[in-house]
């Protein structure tokens, strides 16, 4: 075969892909080419440009009073944000399109529609809010290409948490209502009965509370579904950026001198390198740890993690965890399947 004509049989096109998270915006850049044999546009499995900044809009809506509208300060931030985003994204090439979902804090927030059109004004980057089940199916997306024998898809962001896996035939979505930021202020305000204040750090956090904040986290998470219960014992797929929850949790193992290759977590063991890498400790130590990114969130993000695995997932689980930049993999196949 002529490489030439098989050339010619290929067009490419370039998209830009958007997850406004509720702790952190992220974007990616693919390149997707369409295939004449299949008649469909494929993404290809690295992306060109990988990007994110924090804008913690969750941890903005926590502080306001009552929570029910984004403050002016973080619109802007955020705005800012997905404009440099988007810069950056052109500055790789000629981009086709450059889309994005907006996550949990937007379902919250009742100004989000009018945040979100400013973004999308400024920056040229169309957005929409998702609701939890489409969240879920986009973590599903994006995890099972980086846990291809992954039965279950878990992802947690800053004010949710969803796993996601097939029964019968049909992808289902377990939705999970806590996040990094929703954890931080239940244990301001429930467990220490404090006052929740953006720039105030956490830390230190005992292990009672470390212990009280789990009890609470699970006493108002839902209980699995059949469905999720009947896909374990088996690989559990989770995935996120440097500051992820997950990640947060490999690094505190790590401190800890587990011989973690794999990247798994379990219950046990990240129990017990919770208590003596990060319980007690003050934001210096747990920088001096290797904790430096969102420090006052640290341990509430080991203790959501916790909280799942004993309520939801439970022990028989195998939780292996992988690097990625939230579900901007997912967003950009459901722009290949769109096009």
């Amino acid at each position: 075969v002529d490489p030439s004509q098989e050339a010619k049989k290929m067009r490419r096109r370039l998209v830009a892909s958007f997850d406004v998270g509720s702790g952190s915006t992220k974007a990616e850049v693919y390149q997707l080419t369409y295939d004449t044999s299949t008649q469909r546009w494929l993404v290809d499995a690295e992306p060109l440009l990988s990007l994110v900044e924090d804008v913690l809009l969750a941890h903005d809506l926590e502080t306001q009073s009552p929570a029910e509208c984004l403050s002016e300060s973080i619109t802007n931030a955020l705005t800012q944000a997905i404009c440099r985003l988007a810069d950056k994204a052109r500055a790789t090439g000629p981009i086709d399109v450059l889309d994005g979902v907006a996550t949990a804090v937007f379902r919250r927030a009742k100004n989000a529609n009018e945040v979100l059109e400013r973004a999308s004004r400024e920056s040229g980057v169309s957005l929409r809010v998702i609701d939890q089940q489409a969240e879920g199916r986009l973590g599903w997306a994006t995890c099972r290409a980086l846990h291809p024998d992954a039965v279950l898809a878990w992802d947690s962001g800053g004010a949710s948490f969803q796993i996601s896996g097939e029964c019968q035939g049909e992808l289902s979505v377990f939705e999970g209502p806590w996040g990094a930021s929703t954890a931080t202020a239940a244990l301001i305000r429930e467990v220490r009965g404090s006052e929740f204040a953006r720039n105030s750090s956490v830390n230190p956090v005992s292990m009672e509370e470390c212990m009280k904040l789990k009890r609470l986290l699970v006493e108002r998470m839902p209980d699995p579904p059949v469905w999720l219960a009947g896909a374990l014992p088996g690989r559990v797929g989770c995935f996120g950026g440097d500051t992820s929850a997950f990640n947060v949790a490999r690094l505190v193992l790590a401190a800890d001198g587990v011989d973690n290759a794999d990247v798994r977590i379990s219950r046990e063991t990240l129990t017990l390198a919770l208590e003596r890498q990060c319980a007690g400790k003050s934001d210096d130590e747990l920088i001096a740890r290797g904790f430096e990114l969102q420090v006052d969130m640290t341990v509430p993000k080991v203790v959501l993690v916790l909280a799942v695995l004993e309520h939801v997932l439970g022990d028989g689980a195998d939780v292996k965890y992988r690097p990625a930049n939230g579900s901007c993999a997912g967003v950009a196949m459901q722009l290949a399947f769109s096009l």
